[in-house]
């Protein structure tokens, strides 16, 4: 599929997990879009900060796992006091997000 058409469907998935997150109080949205054979699975942080995984997997424990390492790592990259508000976070939080999705859904880099 076209990384455009991904990118198209994350977008959208963002508007549900908006809606969702009114509704909810929970910080984990599970799925909050499918298209085709994709399903789009959505957190929401304290801070209203929203992540989005869109994957063909059907795995509800592990992608709760793989949110709470990614929530956990950009809680510590927030924390760093020499962190810049308008400077775009460390490549150490890219790092954890791609050691997570290693670990918890066993996907490559």
């Amino acid at each position: 599929m076209d990384d455009h058409l991904h990118q198209l469907v994350t977008h959208g998935a963002l508007d549900f997990a908006d809606e969702r997150s009114w509704e909810s109080s929970s910080t984990n949205l599970r799925v909050v879009d499918r298209f085709n054979d994709l399903n789009a699975y959505a957190y929401c942080c304290a801070t209203r900060t929203r992540f989005v995984l869109l994957t063909d997997a059907r795995a509800d424990e592990s992608v709760r796992a793989f949110f709470a390492d990614v929530h956990e790592a950009y809680a510590v990259a927030l924390m760093n006091p020499l962190l810049d508000a308008n400077a775009p976070l460390e490549a150490s939080f890219g790092d954890a997000v791609h050691l997570a999705a290693r670990r918890r859904l066993g996907a490559g880099r």
